[in-house]
C-alpha cells in the first residue's frame, strides 16, 4: 500500500503558471519525493510516498495508487525532472561515453528490460545508470517532456561547488531509506562518487571507513558534511561521531520560503533544491 509519508502545501486549491513553475519527482526504490519550485528554486508545495517492495510488483495499481495518494502528480502540463536515485549508478569520463553500458556492467548486470540513461555533469564527466524501463515508463508516458536525472549527478555537482578552498578532503554523504550517496573531494578533485546499500550503521562506517582507507584519508581530518534523513540526535549520526570527528549538516537556504515549511529541516533535500 503507498503510504504519504508527508504533504506540504498552503492550501488545496494550488494554481501553478506553467512559465514561472516545475515539478520535481525524485524516485527511489522505498519512495518518492515530489515538489513544485518557482523559478528562484524555492519549493512552494511538497510530498514523500512511500512504497513497500509489494508495490512495485503490479504496475499498473501502482499508478493507480499513487494518483490516489498524491496531489502533485495532477500538474503533468508543468515543466517536469524526473531524478533517479539508485546504487545502479556510476560516474563515466566524458571521453568514454559511448562505452557507458560497459561501464554500468563492471558495476552490475544489465538485463533486457533496463533503460540506461546519462546526466551530463560537466564537459568531462557524467553519471550514467541503469533504470527498469517498465516502470520509469509510468512517469514517463504521464510526463512526456521531463528531462532525466541522476540524484548522484546532482550531488556532485553541489560537492564540486562546495570544495574546500584550502584542499582540505571532504566527504559528501546524502541519507535516504535504504541508500546512501557519497562523493569525495580532495584539492578541488573529485576521489568518488557512488550509490550504495545500506543495511545499518556498522555497515554504514565500514563502507566509509574502507572507502578513506583506499583513498589514504584520515577518518580524523576528513570533514564530513551530511543531508538528507538524518539528525543531529538519530543513531545514525552518533555512528558516524564514532570514527569521524568533524561532521557537520548541509544544508539549503530556506530562509525566504514559505512558512509552510518552517518545520521541514533545511538539510533534508540540499542537493535536489540546490541543482535541479
Amino acid at each position: 500500500m503507498i503510504q504519504r509519508i508527508a504533504e506540504i502545501k498552503a492550501d488545496d486549491q494550488l494554481v501553478f503558471d506553467q512559465d514561472n513553475y516545475r515539478l520535481i519527482i525524485c524516485l527511489e526504490h522505498q519512495g518518492i519525493t515530489l515538489a513544485v519550485s518557482n523559478s528562484e528554486r524555492r519549493w512552494v508545495a511538497a510530498e514523500v510516498l512511500y512504497c513497500a517492495a509489494q508495490d512495485l510488483e503490479n504496475l499498473p495499481q501502482l499508478m493507480e495508487q499513487l494518483h490516489q495518494q498524491s496531489f502533485l502528480l495532477a500538474y503533468n502540463l508543468l515543466q517536469t525532472a524526473i531524478v533517479l536515485r539508485t546504487p545502479n549508478a556510476v560516474l563515466v569520463p566524458k571521453t568514454l561515453q559511448a562505452g557507458t553500458a560497459a561501464f554500468i556492467e563492471l558495476h552490475t548486470s544489465i538485463q533486457p528490460g533496463d533503460k540506461i540513461v546519462e546526466d551530463v555533469i560537466s564537459n568531462k564527466m557524467l553519471v550514467a545508470l541503469k533504470a527498469d524501463a517498465q516502470k520509469l515508463s509510468l512517469f514517463t508516458t504521464q510526463f512526456p517532456q521531463a528531462s532525466l536525472h541522476s540524484s548522484l549527478a546532482s550531488l556532485v555537482k553541489y560537492s564540486m561547488a562546495d570544495a574546500d578552498i584550502s584542499g582540505n578532503a571532504v566527504m559528501h554523504l546524502v541519507f535516504c531509506n535504504g541508500l546512501i550517496e557519497q562523493t569525495i573531494i580532495q584539492n578541488n578533485q573529485l576521489l568518488l562518487a557512488r550509490c550504495f546499500v545500506c543495511s545499518g550503521e556498522e555497515d554504514m562506517n565500514y563502507q566509509l571507513l574502507n572507502s578513506c582507507k583506499q583513498l589514504h584519508i584520515l577518518p580524523a581530518t576528513v570533514l564530513v558534511k551530511v543531508q538528507g534523513l538524518i539528525e543531529a540526535q538519530s543513531p545514525l549520526y552518533a555512528a558516524l561521531e564514532k570514527y569521524f570527528a568533524n561532521i557537520t549538516f548541509s544544508t539549503a537556504d530556506t530562509s525566504t520560503w514559505d512558512s509552510i515549511f518552517k518545520d521541514v529541516p533545511p538539510h533534508y533535500f540540499t542537493a535536489l533544491i540546490e541543482t535541479i
